[in-house]
């Protein structure tokens, strides 16, 4: 028999499970069919857009990958239901109808924090869009920003309706795909070629591959670029089309390079629409017809989304704790309301989501909430530059800006100047939690004396 477990925590760079879980392992495990693995919880539910599966004893039965084809379907069904967001969603389509009306290409930039719903409000959109409309969607990725040409290729691949793989096969049928569209329009077998060549040379960098040392990276970055404007009417040919390209942050420098060759309008009348998602306006290119920043759910839209994930197990009780600590953040609701009713721990992609920010802050603004977290939701500034080296103050402005953190002062009225509170109690306790049991006993420490020094 085989399966995939469930639920499973870190702490302290140890893998802990549950008793629950071990339990739910064995069942399973007792009720698999030999070859055809049971997942149930969260493992089932991550990979229901990628993966096909059958109801079985207790579980979801694996049956094989999904096609490429199928992947966007299976990913709609799994989303619930859509709260919020009419407004950006009639901006979106506004545009849309204005670009094909016009013959047109129209740009817009979607912003806002990790979590606050820019994938989701792109899906929406997509899946509203006008019939013979094609929608092309790709993501950049934290592995992929260190593979040069990452996310254009998996661009040109997806255009091209190939699946998004790597490898000498993968370019040797884009390759195939390119020089069969290209025989369609006025270019030379050389400029044809040319095209094929370049694309495959970037790729081969993407892939790993050992380059022939005649071009400079410079050198090929132009050619990849001029390649780009080569191919726009071939692009362009395949109107009128949405194109999504989601976490603009981890998009590697080269395809950032080559992203205003790819946005650029093509020769002949086109009706597109890109998309262009990251966490930072900074990470948008030049060339952004329209903004949109996207900022948490209003409270009576969070509590909406809450009771609906909830369903069954909804309480005055359970909502107030979901919202307490998720606030108004859509994927931290939906991942709390998710593992309430089972499991009190924090799940792991909210957490890791969390944990990956905090990552990337400097030392004083990770000390300052490392210690912050280990006085509480709210916290004063002058207790906090007592407990750590460095301008504690200059942190806590970048924590602000950060959106780890607010001012207490506009959070409720009996609040003391100099007073801040994590943004969201789920912040707080992932932060607490991820300090080792000797930091924890340190900082607490610190905090005693301190305490009883002043009081």
């Amino acid at each position: 028999h085989s399966l995939v477990g469930s639920e499973m925590c870190i702490r302290d760079s140890r893998y802990t499970v549950s008793d629950e879980s071990i339990a739910g392992a064995h069942r399973l495990a007792d009720s698999a069919r030999p070859g055809r693995p049971l997942l149930a919880g969260s493992s089932a539910q991550s990979l229901t857009s990628r993966y096909q599966f059958k109801a079985g004893p207790g579980g979801l039965e694996l049956i094989g990958p999904a096609s490429y084809e199928s992947q966007p379907s299976l990913a709609s069904a799994r989303r619930g239901r859509f709260f919020g967001r009419n407004d950006e969603l009639r901006q979106l389509r506004g545009m849309l109808d204005e670009s094909v009306r016009t013959a047109t290409p129209a740009c817009i930039g979607i912003v806002g924090d990790a979590g606050v719903g820019k994938t989701r409000l792109a899906a929406e959109f997509a899946a509203r869009a006008p019939s013979g409309v094609r929608v092309i969607k790709v993501a950049a990725t934290p592995e992929g920003k260190a593979a040069p040409f990452s996310l254009l290729g998996g661009v040109l691949q997806a255009v091209l309706n190939l699946p998004q793989e790597h490898g000498e096969s993968s370019r040797s049928q884009l390759a195939r795909r390119l020089r069969h569209g290209l025989e369609r329009y006025s270019l030379t077998s050389t400029e044809v070629a040319e095209v094929i060549d370049v694309i495959d040379k970037a790729l081969a960098m993407r892939d790993g591959a050992r380059l022939f040392s005649v071009s400079t990276p410079a050198h090929l970055l132009e050619r990849v670029n001029a390649a780009i404007r080569r191919l726009r009417d071939l692009i362009a040919d395949m109107s009128p089309r949405i194109l999504i390209l989601e976490d603009l942050q981890n998009a590697d420098p080269a395809s950032v390079a080559t992203l205003g060759a790819v946005l650029e309008p093509p020769h002949q009348p086109s009706a597109s629409l890109v998309l262009l998602s990251a966490r930072r306006e900074t990470d948008l290119p030049r060339r952004v017809d329209s903004l949109i920043r996207l900022d948490e759910l209003e409270d009576p839209i969070a509590e909406s989304l809450v009771r609906d994930r909830l369903g069954g197990h909804t309480s005055d009780a359970s909502i107030s704790v979901v919202l307490d600590r998720a606030g108004g953040n859509p994927l931290f609701i939906e991942e709390l309301s998710h593992s309430l009713p089972s499991d009190a721990s924090d799940p792991g992609s909210v957490r890791d989501v969390i944990l990956s920010r905090v990552g990337r802050l400097p030392a004083v603004a990770k000390a300052v909430l490392e210690h912050a977290a280990v006085l509480g939701r709210t916290f004063r500034l002058r207790i906090v530059e007592e407990l750590c080296e460095g301008d504690a103050a200059a942190a806590v402005v970048e924590l602000l800006d950060a959106r780890l953190l607010d001012s207490a002062e506009h959070l409720a009225s009996s609040t003391a100047p100099g007073e801040y509170q994590f943004r969201h109690g789920l912040i707080r306790d992932v932060v607490y939690e991820s300090l080792s049991t000797e930091e924890r006993q340190l900082a607490h420490s610190k905090v005693g004396q301190l305490l009883a020094a002043r009081y």
